[in-house]
C-alpha cells in the first residue's frame, strides 16, 4: 500500500489534536473510530500520527502535559478554520511536546531545547546543563546536593583549593552520586526515557554510586555505566567524548552509529528526527557544532551520500539517496 496522501494526514492531525481536548464529546470519538475504520489510507496515517506522539513519550502521563497539549488542540483547530493550514498542526504540537519536555518550573536550573547552561557553585564546583535539561540546587547541613530531574547534567567538582566543608552528591530517579576523595571529580550523568534509563560517564577523579535498588558501585576516571531503574549494569565501558563535548557546542562521533548520532542530535532540535532501519548501523566520524543542528544533520547526511525526507511536518527521516 502506498504512503498516505498529505490530505489523509493532515485529517489524521486534525483527529490527533482534537482527541487531547478532555471535553470531546463521545460522538465525536465516534467519528473518529468511524473516519479510521473507513479506509487502509486512514488507518495508515493514524500509524504515522501516533509514530510521533510515540517519539514523544516522556510527556504521556504528566499532567502539564496533558494540559497544555489539549489547550495546543483547541488552539490548532482555530487556526485551521482561519487559515486551513492543516498540514502545520502536527508539527505545532510535536515542537510544542517538546518544549514541554524542557519546562521544569519549579526546578533552580533549567535549559530550553537547542540552549545549555554553565553555573559556577559557591565552592568552585562547575555545573552545565545541555539541551532541555533540569536540575535543583539544596543543602543539606555540610552536604550540597545537586538534584538532576531530566535531560543531562556534567559536574566538575575538581578545586586547586580545599573548600571545608566540601561534600557534593549528585541525586538522580536512579540513585546518588558521590565523588571520593578530597580531589573532587568531573562527571557526566544522561537521563532518558523519563528517568528509567541512564548513563553515567566519569571523565577524572573516581565516582560512587549507590543506586535506587541498594547496589553500590564504584566507576573511575575513564568509565562509562548504563543505569535503569532495576539494576546498574555489571560490565563497564570507556567514556567517550560524547557525554562531555556538548559542553563546547560540539556532538563529536568517535564512529558512532547514525541512528544513535540522530538520536543524540534530536534533543537539540525540535521534531521527530530519525533513519530508516536499514541505515541505522552506518557510522560518522567527527565533530559537529550543536548551535547550528540543521547545518549538522545536512553535513553528516552529505558525508555518508545520504539525503532527508520530510515524513510529516516536525518529523524528518533520513533515507538512501
Amino acid at each position: 500500500m502506498s504512503r498516505p496522501d498529505s490530505q489523509v494526514l493532515a485529517q489524521a492531525a486534525d483527529w490527533f489534536a482534537r482527541l487531547q481536548d478532555p471535553a470531546l464529546s463521545e460522538p465525536e470519538r465516534r467519528r473518529w473510530q468511524a473516519w479510521q475504520q473507513a479506509s487502509p489510507q486512514h488507518a495508515a496515517a493514524w500509524r504515522e500520527v501516533e509514530a510521533v506522539w510515540g517519539s514523544l513519550s516522556p510527556l504521556q502521563g504528566l499532567p502539564l502535559a496533558q494540559e497544555t497539549l489539549a489547550r495546543a488542540g483547541l488552539q490548532r483547530r482555530r487556526l485551521l478554520k482561519r487559515s486551513g493550514a492543516a498540514l502545520l498542526g502536527l508539527g505545532g504540537v510535536a515542537m510544542l511536546g517538546w518544549q514541554i519536555q524542557a519546562l521544569h518550573p519549579l526546578a533552580d536550573l533549567r535549559t530550553a531545547v537547542g540552549q545549555s547552561g554553565h553555573w559556577t557553585l559557591a565552592d568552585g564546583a562547575e555545573l552545565w546543563l545541555n539541551s532541555a535539561s533540569a536540575a535543583d540546587l539544596r543543602e543539606d547541613g555540610s552536604r550540597r546536593r545537586v538534584q538532576l530531574h531530566h535531560g543531562e547534567l556534567l559536574l566538575d567538582s575538581r578545586s586547586d583549593r580545599p573548600v571545608l566543608p566540601r561534600v557534593l552528591q549528585l541525586d538522580t530517579p536512579l540513585g546518588q552520586l558521590r565523588p571520593l576523595g578530597v580531589l573532587g571529580a568531573r562527571m557526566a550523568m544522561l537521563l532518558e526515557e523519563g528517568g528509567r534509563q541512564g548513563q553515567l560517564s566519569v571523565y577524572s577523579g573516581v565516582v560512587e554510586l549507590r543506586h535506587r535498588r541498594g547496589q553500590t558501585r564504584r566507576i573511575e576516571a575513564g568509565q562509562s555505566l548504563r543505569l535503569s531503574a532495576q539494576s546498574a549494569a555489571a560490565s563497564l565501558r570507556p567514556a567517550t567524548a560524547l557525554r562531555e563535548a556538548w559542553t563546547r557546542g560540539l556532538l563529536v562521533a568517535e564512529q558512532l552509529r547514525l541512528d544513535e548520532f540522530l538520536h543524540e542530535l534530536s534533543r537539540h532540535r525540535h521534531g521527530r528526527l530519525d533513519c530508516t532501519e536499514a541505515l541505522a548501523a552506518r557510522r560518522l566520524v567527527g565533530a559537529y557544532p550543536l548551535r547550528d543542528p540543521e547545518a549538522s544533520l545536512a553535513a553528516a547526511v552529505a558525508s555518508l551520500g545520504l539525503r532527508t525526507r520530510t515524513v510529516l511536518p516536525g518529523w524528518t527521516r533520513v533515507v538512501s539517496a
